[in-house]
């Protein structure tokens, strides 16, 4: 996680500082980046409620059960897919990039959740429970899921580039120059909050004990939460000043 964090820290910072002039940043139409940041966290959500499905599956030892969890976990994945499938051919190479990434890692996990299907069909069918190459099978399904949302982490980082104007000097203070408006990040965060409220709340206690040097869930820092928690502080930060002291 500290690894992802440097990574989005360095991803903002040469945000910040990119060059007007740089022919990579194509402006878009007014409100494009307000639709394109609305369903990437539509596409994020639905990759939570997929994620809900696959910690159900290993809360059993029924392999019935377990299959229909992930093959619900992956109905949920193409889902969040469709939210990003449109921006593919996208003339804004930041938009492209964010959707590219967010689909190849959803395809990840969800191939890692049909190669794990496969294994439970084959013990079910030689009647076995358990062998060296499903300890394999078991460590790579982590393995690829781990990548798959490290992917997805590294890939919503990328928003910054979409939706903030690149500035006109180097070390620039004072406001930020969004291309969105106050209104429509309001909403954004509103969205935000309303999807992932629990989720946040989990993360931000484990934070919390954290830094008391006490022992929180694991499991509430996720890759997925902590791309979330990046994506409303950028909504939420209004000066470079502000964006500086984040870090």
């Amino acid at each position: 996680m500290r690894k992802i964090l440097v990574l989005l820290i360095v991803f903002t910072t040469l945000g910040l500082l990119w060059s007007k002039n740089n022919s990579g940043i194509i402006k878009i139409e007014n409100g494009k980046e307000f639709e394109f940041t609305w369903n990437l966290i539509s596409s994020l959500y639905y990759c939570q409620w997929a994620l809900s499905y696959e910690d159900d599956s290993g809360k059993t030892d029924n392999f019935v059960d377990s299959m229909s969890a992930l093959i619900n976990s992956n109905n949920k994945y193409e889902e969040a897919k469709s939210y990003m499938v449109k921006y593919l051919k996208n003339e804004n190479e930041f938009i492209n990039t964010v959707s590219k990434g967010i689909i190849t890692g959803i395809d990840l996990l969800i191939d890692s959740n049909n190669n794990l299907i496969e294994m439970m069909k084959k013990m079910t069918n030689l009647n076995t429970d358990h062998s060296e190459n499903q300890d394999y099978e078991l460590a790579k399904f982590k393995a690829q899921t781990k990548k798959g949302f490290e992917l997805i982490t590294i890939s919503s980082g990328y928003l910054l580039y979409v939706i903030v104007e690149p500035p006109k000097i180097e070390n620039p203070k004072g406001q930020i120059p969004f291309k969105i408006s106050i209104s429509e990040r309001k909403q954004l965060v509103k969205e935000l909050n309303k999807l992932f409220k629990e989720y946040l709340g989990r993360y931000y206690k484990y934070k919390s004990l954290q830094r008391q040097g006490k022992q929180g869930n694991p499991k509430d820092q996720t890759f997925l939460i902590f791309a979330v928690d990046n994506i409303k502080k950028l909504l939420t930060t209004e000066t470079y000043e502000d964006a500086k002291n984040n870090e």
